[in-house]
């Protein structure tokens, strides 16, 4: 009992309950966002005329970024390949949805694009984790900044 209360209380660490936690963290975060790129990749034409376009760069463009944040980074999450990177790039695209919904709705629509936000934090400050690709494959070694942690 005594090793349990330590454990719910931080005094006792362990790592492959952290590592695991940022591996279901992932997946599933990057699994949540990729139900966001899929509605945008499938009506493309008809959302290049009308998305929002925060930066004067034109709606397209404006589209084509947020696609790629929401598919490409989204499964690079998955992967546990540039976590970082690609958390950096998210919360980007999130702080741009808070900030478009914002204006729109007010708070009553920036929930989920907050709890977003709070996560691509998270996995900026402690990266991809044991359980990741950046961590087991040699190729990602020079641009994993977590694999001197597991060396």
């Amino acid at each position: 009992m005594k090793s349990v209360f330590a454990l719910m209380t931080g005094q006792q660490k362990l790592p492959v309950i952290e590592d695991l936690a940022l591996l279901i963290t992932r997946i599933g975060i990057g699994l949540a966002m990729l139900t966001h790129a899929f509605p945008k990749l499938m009506n493309f034409a008809a959302l290049s005329q009308t998305f929002f376009d925060p930066f004067g760069l034109g709606s397209q463009l404006s589209l084509i970024m947020a696609l790629f944040a929401e598919l490409v980074c989204s499964i690079a999450l998955i992967l546990g390949v540039f976590t970082r990177l690609a958390s950096a790039m998210l919360l980007f695209t999130m702080l741009i949805a808070v900030y478009m919904v914002g204006m729109l709705k007010g708070w009553a629509g920036n929930e989920l694009a907050t709890i977003y936000c709070f996560v691509y934090g998270l996995l900026i400050a402690f990266g991809g984790g044991k359980y990741s690709l950046e961590n087991s494959l040699p190729i990602f070694s020079k641009f994993s900044a977590s694999q001197q942690k597991y060396a």
